[in-house]
């Protein structure tokens, strides 16, 4: 009796090890489903300079290097050319840029995007990688001024997937450039980028058009709202110092006027200056 009972608990003890081991050395297949899904997400992408860097969608990682079993999606054989959208109000993304000059001090600004932002390890890597920040300033929780000393350095940080690629990163517009409006009829977005601001002065130079927006009212609501166009196009200048005339051709001069935004109002703390998305 004696002997049947040790043998009993031998064999108790022998399927818990067993069953224990099991556990430890083979991952459940949940998790070895999440894993092979987080090896399969990589993508490429390329910074706004062209860079060419690698993104995974699931664990939010980014590197440089090309990750151990990537495979690029093999893209379809087409004789489709991709059409580009025509709708109003939807220009091609670009990056603001500062244009080096002697003195002054330039400021890039962080919010969060992909994930609240890390300060602390957006201020090492600032540090580490950028010898020309002068500061990093928490403004409230959801915005960052970084201010460097010279305009190469913040032109590259707006750039850098460390911190693009997760946050929103970008130069203020009215460090840069100005927005005026023009009106006439019969005119194209395609001819007002060809044109150049001028001054009354004819001692200054010209300035360069770099975005046209067609204006437009809206009709309607939900399903049935409708973008209207007008005769109004709103034209961002070069600089921060609004040109008198736009130039069509060689003759042809527009007055150009400022242009006064819409005033942003929050609909959940009922104050101007953001919106909802953007409040702290």
């Amino acid at each position: 009796v004696s002997s049947s009972r040790e043998r009993s608990s031998l064999e108790l003890v022998i399927a818990f090890r067993a069953r224990f081991l099991t556990v430890i050395c083979f991952p459940s297949p949940t998790a070895m489903a999440a894993s092979a899904k987080a090896e399969s997400e990589w993508t490429e992408q390329r910074t706004k300079e062209g860079k060419l860097f690698y993104w995974n969608s699931v664990t939010k990682e980014s590197v440089w290097e090309k990750p151990d079993g990537f495979q690029a999606e093999k893209q379809p054989t087409t004789d489709k050319k991709v059409e580009k959208s025509s709708e109003p109000g939807q220009p091609t993304p670009r990056v603001r840029k500062y244009h080096d000059h002697p003195g002054g001090q330039w400021v890039v600004f962080f919010r969060p995007k992909s994930k609240p932002l890390n300060v602390m390890r957006i201020a090492a890597d600032l540090e580490k990688h950028y010898s020309g920040v002068t500061e990093v300033t928490k403004l409230h929780r959801n915005k960052l001024r970084v201010a460097l000393n010279n305009a190469k350095e913040a032109n590259e940080i707006v750039c850098d997937p460390k911190f693009c690629v997760e946050y929103r990163v970008w130069i203020p517009a009215r460090s840069v450039e100005i927005d005026g409006v023009i009106s006439e009829d019969h005119l194209t977005v395609q001819q007002v980028l060809k044109g150049v601001g001028l001054f009354k002065r004819k001692n200054l130079p010209t300035v360069q058009v770099i975005e046209v927006r067609q204006m437009g009212n809206s009709n309607g609501e939900g399903e049935n709202k409708k973008f209207v166009p007008t005769n109004s196009y709103r034209v961002t200048f070069a600089g921060t110092a609004l040109p008198d005339y736009l130039e069509i051709g060689n003759v042809l001069r527009l007055p150009v006027r400022l242009y006064y935004p819409k005033v942003m109002s929050c609909s959940n703390c009922q104050k101007l200056g953001h919106t909802k998305a953007f409040c702290n």
